[in-house]
């Protein structure tokens, strides 16, 4: 077969990346162009039996999960002005530790200026 012997490093595009200018012109091209039910219902069937490697599932799960840590480093305080943080690992240390010291969880969200949820989450992710 053709896609056989052209494919990975016998094709002669092996390697190479398309510019800026190029990417949108074929953007450009395939705009508003519309699938017939025909290619939409082989799209569909070629993709049916298709399962994720392990490896695959492995790398979504820490995604995911990093993720999931990042959202929680985020708070907010006033409804009005919705000012959002970012907590470095130091501050979530900072945070555990307080809240090992007996601190309130209100005293600590003070402490941040962010309301008790952000800090609620954090000591639930990392405790």
């Amino acid at each position: 077969k053709i896609s056989n012997v052209l494919s990975g490093t016998n094709n002669p595009f092996y390697g190479q990346k398309h510019s800026i200018e190029t990417k949108e012109k074929i953007s450009l091209s395939r705009k508003g162009q519309l699938l017939s039910e025909e290619s939409i219902k082989k799209r569909t069937e070629s993709r049916k039996d298709f399962k994720f490697s392990e490896e695959s599932k492995l790398k979504m799960s820490n995604s995911a999960k990093n993720k999931k840590i990042n959202k929680l480093r985020m708070g907010k305080k006033d409804k009005k002005d919705r000012p959002s943080i970012q907590f470095t690992d130091n501050e979530i240390q900072d945070i555990l530790q307080l809240r090992s010291q007996k601190c309130s969880i209100s005293y600590i969200a003070d402490k941040y200026n962010v309301s008790a949820t952000p800090i609620k989450r954090i000591i639930k992710t990392y405790s």
